[in-house]
């Protein structure tokens, strides 16, 4: 393909137009990676021609296969939204340890990002040599939901989130639903780490839109448990009121009979 190209463009067989890549699925679809070292030349305008004509000579070669002509990038970011085209994207989240792409789109552009039978996002893999996952908008939210929740809660607990994901622990659900010796587990949570856990998630609750109702009620009843089990104990002089009430109550028990007839006929005379 790259000599088709460079018979077909004169920019190409002089090096002002260079082919950074290619990815085929041969008869079907290609998709062609070009940048320009001269700025006035625009390197797709150049490939494809007046009115397409040079990039029909080339489709003609290759007996009806569809190419698709994008600007090379060395932002790996900007370079997938090319790749990806005609689809639009938007967002990218990009994982240099492992070479991978979190990619974003409308909900009505997914059809395009994937392409038929996966064809779009294969090839622009292949193109850039990374792996690439598509989300629409209203899945990434849904899922960013929960994560942004763990981020909350770990910073309440002051441990890091991979505390939480190296004791197997992948959503905020998931520690709503674990007992407090599971939790335990987890590095750095200690018995007071928890409760303030279970207030933190009580408050997130209404903000997480994929937590479950049955959820939502276990978590109301282990923070009722543990306010109790962490509610401070009386003060022993609180024991000690009753007695002294009863004590108060007895009118001089040691007076002699006569005494206490005396002080009945007072009160009657009065």
């Amino acid at each position: 393909m790259i000599e088709l190209f460079k018979r077909e463009v004169p920019e190409v067989s002089d090096n002002t137009v260079k082919i950074m890549g290619v990815a085929r699925d041969p008869g079907l679809r290609a998709k062609v990676a070009v940048m320009s070292r001269d700025r006035d030349v625009d390197p797709v305008g150049a490939c494809v021609g007046i009115r397409g004509s040079r990039i029909q000579n080339v489709v003609q070669e290759l007996k009806g296969e569809r190419i698709d002509i994008v600007v090379w990038s060395p932002d790996i970011a900007m370079y997938a939204q090319h790749a990806l085209s005609p689809a639009l994207i938007s967002r990218i989240t990009v994982d240099d340890e492992e070479e991978a792409l979190e990619v974003v789109c409308p909900d009505d552009q997914l059809t395009l990002a994937i392409g038929r039978k996966g064809q779009n996002v294969k090839l622009a893999a292949k193109l850039l040599g990374w792996k690439i996952d598509i989300f629409t908008e209203s899945r990434y939210g849904e899922l960013n939901a929960g994560r942004k929740g763990m981020d909350q809660i770990a910073a309440v607990a002051e441990i890091s989130m991979e505390s939480f994901f190296s004791a197997g622990f992948e959503s905020l659900e998931s520690i709503v639903q674990a007992s407090d010796d599971e939790l335990l587990a987890v590095n750095g949570l200690t018995e007071t780490k928890i409760a303030d856990i279970r207030v933190a998630i009580n408050m997130l609750a209404p903000e997480i839109p994929n937590l479950s109702a049955q959820t939502r009620n276990r978590q109301t009843r282990l923070l009722k448990r543990w306010k109790k089990r962490l509610k401070p104990s009386r003060p022993n002089r609180m024991k000690r009121q009753p007695k002294l009430r009863l004590m108060k109550l007895k009118r001089n028990p040691r007076l002699p009979p006569m005494a206490r007839r005396r002080n009945r006929h007072t009160e009657n005379d009065e």
